[in-house]
């Protein structure tokens, strides 16, 4: 009520909110016994919903490596109780009125083509998985069931697409629409919004031969698949365009 008080005080009439839930938890290593839990807070979210007179409509995060250690067994690192964020995703969207995934690749993943190489991981992730050497395929097909929930349920996705805020060295490059192309090339049928999109400072991690250097930034890679497929459901947040 009060974000809506403020929002009118500037002029702007808010005609839905949309808060956007993040997983750092096990990129992070860190968590609370002391607060609510994220499938807490999903609820509080759906008893919002309910009962506000501006429509609130949250997105649910979704934790690629989270959802790893739900299918490994490992449910054990942290004394919080453990959950599985796939679940989690479909009854957020199915009960509490979520519109769809949040996600977060700068923590270290990508949408898609993720490392078999242990190195390219926190080491203390690494470490709690066990058996090594795994993970990255492990992400991909933790990426390809969310994105098959979200083409079943009809709901986006929404991810972090910028080279900031990265949980470790050269992870931000890990938000590279490169990635999320792929993934849509692979998964036509999924909407997706890339948010905040570059800056026009970082090259895409494969462009295509001979394209000149001016045109291999975040942004062109976005714009020419849009350019090339006209009928697909790739959206880019344009409040961070520069």
């Amino acid at each position: 009520q009060e974000l809506v008080s403020v929002s009118r005080h500037w002029g702007r009439d808010p005609l839905m909110l949309v808060p956007l839930m993040v997983d750092y938890t096990h990129w992070l290593g860190q968590t609370t016994d002391c607060n609510s839990t994220l499938p807490d807070q999903v609820a509080v979210y759906g008893a919002l919903a309910r009962r506000s007179h501006v429509p609130i409509h949250a997105m649910v995060p979704y934790d690629p490596l989270r959802a790893v250690f739900w299918q490994s067994g490992k449910h054990d690192r942290f004394p919080t109780p453990e959950f599985d964020p796939l679940d989690l995703a479909r009854r957020a969207v199915t009960d509490h009125g979520f519109v769809g995934l949040k996600l977060y690749p700068p923590m270290g993943f990508q949408a898609s083509g993720n490392s078999n190489k242990d190195a390219d991981y926190p080491d203390l992730v690494i470490k709690a998985l066990q058996p090594k050497g795994t993970l990255g395929t492990r992400l991909d097909q933790a990426m390809l069931r969310a994105i098959d929930l979200c083409i079943e349920l009809d709901v986006p996705m929404l991810a972090h697409a910028n080279n900031t805020l990265a949980a470790g060295k050269g992870y931000g490059r890990r938000a590279d629409p490169h990635f999320w192309i792929k993934a849509l090339n692979q998964k036509p049928g999924l909407r997706l919004c890339l948010a905040h999109a570059g800056h026009f400072c970082w090259q895409e991690a494969d462009p295509p031969t001979n394209t000149p250097n001016r045109q291999t930034s975040w942004e062109w890679a976005i714009g020419r698949y849009l350019q090339d497929h006209p009928d697909s459901h790739l959206y880019i947040d344009i409040s961070y365009f520069s």
